[in-house]
């Protein structure tokens, strides 16, 4: 509230005919999630959205590092009812309350949902927000051939797709200007801020990372092949070679490669796929326990 008079703000107002009145903000206060495990699941996978599977990143505590690209966490895909996927973090249970919650958000919002979630101590589920997926279809990849050079493979695909360029390492303190157009982009770990240069990358290549990172959904926007999570990239892909990013089956060959054109990236819709009624979520009644 202080901030409102502040020099700069006091003067814009001034300047701009404002009185003190029209500078008044609301003060919101949000009681904080103790949380055991906290992460991201997407509702539908951002490259097969027509697929019936859900995808999960998760780590212990709150989720900031893991959803700003700082660190890393577990990560897996499962299909309806769980499939025996396995979880250090997560029970059986607690998974297929993800499932049940990310689907029932798809439903209300009409289009797949990236949803940020955390679980308390008690094992309660809280969704944090949501928003929709950008989606990428029919997403190329370099065909194999006999003897091909492969300088680095590994990590996960954030977004698919190919991209061919020099290769330039960058911090995501580094400023904008360090990055020629057309440059595949190797970083130490995923970052939005690397957003400021997106428009001019052919690729992008992290050390740690996770495809469910904040990243790979600016990486969706831009429909730019990223591999995420690819130890050592940043000693394996020297500085100025050549090379093209194949992230759609996570390698990197040494040379240029024929790209496909970029196929256009799937907006949300505000219907539900297959044209089906839209389910609302019922009103949450006052309770001890959150309503999902």
């Amino acid at each position: 509230m202080a901030s409102a008079f502040l020099p700069a703000a006091v003067s814009y107002r001034a300047q701009h005919g404002l009185s003190a009145r029209d500078g008044l903000m609301a003060v919101g206060v949000v009681r904080m999630v103790e949380a055991r495990a906290a992460g991201i699941v997407y509702s539908r996978p951002p490259d097969r959205p027509d697929q019936d599977a859900v995808v999960v990143g998760a780590t212990r505590g709150l989720a900031a590092g893991m959803v700003a690209g700082s660190e890393g966490g577990e990560y897996f895909e499962f299909r309806g009812g769980h499939g025996g996927t396995q979880s250090e973090l997560l029970r059986q249970g607690e998974l297929l309350a993800l499932e049940a919650a990310a689907r029932r958000l798809e439903a209300h919002f009409g289009s797949p949902q990236d949803v940020e979630w955390a679980i308390d101590r008690d094992g309660a589920l809280y969704v944090l927000q949501c928003r929709p997926v950008t989606t990428v279809r029919g997403a190329s990849a370099v065909a194999e051939e006999e003897g091909e050079a492969v300088i680095a493979s590994g990590g996960r695909c954030a977004c698919p797709g190919v991209g061919c360029g020099p290769v330039v390492p960058v911090r995501a303190e580094d400023p904008p200007a360090a990055v020629p157009a057309g440059a595949v982009l190797v970083t130490p770990h995923s970052h939005p801020s690397l957003v400021r240069v997106m428009d001019r990358c052919a690729a992008i290549v992290t050390e740690v990372g996770l495809p469910t990172g904040h990243m790979a959904s600016l990486a969706h926007e831009y429909n730019i092949p990223t591999i995420v999570g690819m130890a050592g990239a940043l000693s394996r892909l020297q500085p100025g070679t050549v090379v093209t990013v194949d992230a759609t089956r996570c390698r990197v060959l040494d040379g240029s490669r024929p790209v496909p054109p970029r196929q256009p990236m799937g907006r949300p819709s505000r219907q539900p796929a297959g044209g089906g009624e839209r389910t609302w979520l019922p009103a949450c009644r006052r309770s001890s326990r959150p309503c999902i």
